[in-house]
């Protein structure tokens, strides 16, 4: 099985393909290698869809490393396995996140760190 990934790795990173679905094809099956390359062709001001389904697809992991990159931090060398200590997370209440509330009342719970992340890029800049 392992021959088959690499080799279809491969394939995917010789052929052209909008630059999300190649992302979004490393995430869903694990192919680091393929992932590493994207994030390198990546400059910080690339123009990415972030409200199509292919981003929303993408895992946490992902999402921050596109955040990050976005941002003008550089490029992983090589991409490390996912942490196996985070499998027993099942379900949204086990995990650490922030509760906001917006003027309406209404309660959103989101990860601190696309906080922090995001908060730069809504910055008013004079």
């Amino acid at each position: 099985m392992d021959g088959l990934l690499h080799r279809c790795e491969c394939f995917l990173v010789q052929h052209k393909l909008p630059f999300l679905e190649k992302v979004w094809l490393a995430d869903r099956y694990k192919l680091n290698r393929l992932l590493v390359l994207c994030l390198r062709e990546m400059r910080p001001n690339s123009k990415i869809d972030l409200t199509g389904t292919r981003y929303y697809g993408l895992s946490d992991r992902v999402k921050v490393l596109l955040l990050e990159r976005l941002h003008g931090s550089s490029a992983p060398e090589e991409m490390l396995e996912q942490p196996s200590d985070l499998e027993q997370f099942h379900r949204l209440t086990e995990l650490n996140f922030a509760m906001i509330r917006t003027k309406t009342g209404r309660g959103y719970y989101v990860n601190p760190y696309y906080i922090a992340a995001w908060s730069n890029v809504f910055q008013v800049k004079y």
